[in-house]
């Protein structure tokens, strides 16, 4: 892989990295450049849930995936779509989320340059992968946290202290061994943490990003039908239609296998129609039924097989700091105590909790409010 440019996107404009130069402006003036195109999004903007699924193909992973994770979103998971890393040694694998309208406002801001990016990924995943430990590094106020080969989450760079210090003493099973601080003079913030390793950058951050992206240890959020297609697909794909046609309009003239096939198909939606009837009285709590078969299998194996997530204190967090608006809250004290997560958050104004109480409450949050002052709880199983 030629990397001809690597270009981390924010709304309209992005920073790019060309052939060892920083560009900083609107996607519509990016300079030329020769080579595979990789995007980087922001992980503020993705969701990264670690699962295990058992599931004989890819294909029939793929399709469990949204079911076995609806609960987590409140968003409809038909309006996500959803990129597989690949399969641990303990048979799990990592899931991206991103919502479909952000994926394809990005692709369309280039298509309008006539570009087709390669890969299309997380940006904390760019961060060189920390074997004995973590690798933090200072980006635009955030801090991209990298945790694992296809772990991470980002936070402003303000309460990053005191997380790492409550996420590190309640999970000390987990804890690194070094963390890796990289930043530069384009973004420094103190950071007092034991076994801290600082490395000064002496270019742009974006410059160790695009020098560090290893095809092995990313997920790409250019699978199913965001897949990038070769000029050759390009061309066949209207011959196999042509020819698909065709084949359908020599099967419709076979009149003497209309009756068997119109039974196959009365079979099918009796067999269909039970599938719901069962999946509905066996699981009266779900809402959506997409495809009661699969969806069937995946509560099951929620009842027989305990989820394992690689750090449920993260994720919860993860969950709290995406339901937050980016401004008028100011984190006050989080507690971590016999698996229950307590935050206490200050607001500018008592109406700015409405926003949110909604949400929380519906993800299983408990919440006591007290003039500019709420209390969020969260039991960790």
């Amino acid at each position: 892989m030629q990397i001809g440019a690597v270009v981390r996107v924010t709304e309209q404009a992005c920073q790019a990295w060309i052939a060892g130069e920083i560009y900083e402006g609107l996607i519509e003036n990016l300079p030329a450049f020769q080579g595979d195109l990789i995007i980087l999004i922001p992980t503020t903007k993705i969701t990264l849930n670690y699962i295990k699924i058992p599931a004989r193909s890819f294909q029939q992973l793929r399709q469990a995936v949204p079911f076995h994770l609806e609960e987590k979103f409140v968003d409809n998971v038909e309006e996500l779509h959803f990129a597989l890393g690949k399969k641990d040694k303990e048979g799990g694998i990592t899931v991206s989320s991103i919502p479909h309208s952000l994926i394809k406002q990005i692709l369309s801001l280039f298509e309008k340059k006539k570009l087709q990016p390669t890969i299309l990924m997380p940006d904390v995943l760019a961060i060189p992968y920390p074997v004995d430990g973590w690798a933090i590094l200072y980006l635009n106020g955030l801090a991209l946290v990298r945790t694992g080969e296809q772990s991470g989450f980002a936070i402003e760079v303000e309460l990053l202290s005191f997380i790492l210090e409550m996420v590190l003493n309640e999970t000390s099973k987990n804890t690194p061994k070094i963390i890796w601080l990289y930043q530069s003079s384009h973004w420094k913030w103190d950071l007092n943490f034991p076994n801290l390793v600082e490395k000064t950058l002496p270019d742009h951050p974006l410059s160790l990003l695009a020098n560090n992206i290893e095809k092995s240890k990313i997920i790409n959020l250019l699978q199913g039908e965001y897949r990038k297609q070769s000029p050759i697909q390009q061309y066949i794909k209207p011959l196999i239609l042509t020819a698909a046609l065709a084949f359908s309009l020599g099967i419709v003239q076979i009149v003497a296998m209309f009756q068997e096939l119109q039974t196959l198909r009365q079979t099918t939606n009796d067999l269909s129609q039970q599938i719901e009837t069962l999946y509905k009285t066996t699981f009266p709590q779900s809402k959506k039924i997409v495809n009661p078969r699969a969806q069937m299998a995946a509560k099951l194996n929620e009842q027989t097989k305990t989820s394992h997530t690689k750090e449920p204190f993260l994720e919860t967090l993860l969950q709290l700091h995406q339901a937050l608006p980016e401004s008028g809250f100011i984190l006050k004290k989080i507690e971590f105590k016999n698996k229950e997560f307590i935050a206490t958050i200050e607001a500018n104004d008592s109406k700015l909790f409405a926003t949110i109480q909604t949400q929380l409450q519906s993800q299983g949050w408990e919440i006591q409010l007290s003039d500019k002052i709420g209390q969020f709880r969260m039991k960790i199983k």
